[in-house]
C-alpha cells in the first residue's frame, strides 16, 4: 500500500503548502485550483510532503544557537542550514522509483563487465561508476530541476554566479551550487557566499563572484516547484 500520509491529511498540509508558496498566486482559490490539477494522487502526496516540508526547514525555519557569549542567529549557519535543506527538497522531487545502490547496479550490468588483458579492473570500474552516477547520482536530480527552471530564473542565476573573465554555461554554474552543498555534506564546510553582499572566492584556477543570496535561491527554489507540478 502507497503511503499518502499527506493527501490523507489533505487540509492541514495544504494550508502549509499554501503559507509556504502564497507570493506565487494571486489567491488562495488559484492556489487551491493549481493543487486540484496535479495529478496522480502520488505527485499530489509528493507536492504537499515538499511545500510543507520547506515551509517548516526552510521558509519559517531558523537555525537557532542556545550557547553562551555566542549571538542566537548566525547568518552563515543559517544560510548553511537553508542552503543544503533546498538541494535535499530538490534532490527528492526527482528520486528514481527504483533506486540501485552501486553494488545493485553492477550485478544488474555483470554481463558488461569483462576484466581483459587490455584494462585493469580498477579502470572498469571507475568507468561503471562514472555511468551509474549519471543515472543514480543525486547531482543528476539537482540538474534535472535546474535545467527545467523558466529561463528568466536561469538568467538570474547566470547574472548574479559568475567566474571572473570566464562565460560560464548555465549547467557549469548549477555544478558550481550543487559542489558548495556537497563541501558541507562531506567536508563540513560551511557556506558563507549567501549574504546581502557580493562575495570574492578563489575556485580551482580561478576567481568565483557571488551576488545570489539565500533569499533569490528560496524564491527560485518556489518558481521551480511550482513549475515541476504544474507540468
Amino acid at each position: 500500500m502507497k503511503d499518502h500520509r499527506y493527501l490523507h491529511s489533505k487540509e492541514k498540509f495544504l494550508d502549509y503548502s499554501y503559507l509556504a508558496l502564497k507570493n506565487n498566486f494571486e489567491s488562495k482559490e488559484g492556489f487551491i485550483s493549481f493543487f486540484d490539477s496535479i495529478k496522480p494522487d502520488d505527485e499530489k502526496n509528493l507536492f504537499l510532503k515538499t511545500a510543507s516540508f520547506y515551509l517548516f526547514i526552510v521558509k519559517q525555519g531558523d537555525w537557532i544557537v542556545n550557547i553562551p557569549n555566542s549571538d542566537p542567529k548566525i547568518d552563515y549557519l543559517n544560510d548553511t542550514f537553508k542552503y543544503i535543506a533546498l538541494f535535499s527538497l530538490i534532490e527528492s522531487l526527482y528520486s528514481m522509483e527504483e533506486h540501485l545502490d552501486y553494488y545493485q547496479y553492477l550485478m544488474r550490468n555483470k554481463k558488461e563487465i569483462k576484466f581483459g588483458i587490455d584494462k585493469k579492473p580498477s579502470s572498469i570500474l571507475t568507468e561503471k561508476y562514472s555511468e551509474y552516477k549519471k543515472v543514480y547520482g543525486a547531482q543528476k536530480m539537482a540538474l534535472l530541476f535546474f535545467e527545467s527552471l523558466e529561463v528568466e530564473d536561469k538568467e538570474l542565476i547566470k547574472n548574479k554566479l559568475r567566474l571572473k573573465d570566464q562565460e560560464s554555461a548555465f549547467n557549469q554554474l548549477v555544478q558550481i551550487l550543487y559542489q558548495m552543498r556537497s563541501n558541507f555534506v562531506h567536508k563540513a564546510e560551511l557556506i558563507v557566499g549567501l549574504g546581502t553582499h557580493t562575495t570574492i572566492s578563489k575556485l580551482g584556477d580561478g576567481i568565483f563572484i557571488n551576488e545570489l543570496t539565500i533569499n533569490d535561491f528560496q524564491n527560485i527554489f518556489e518558481r521551480g516547484l511550482i513549475k515541476r507540478f504544474r507540468n
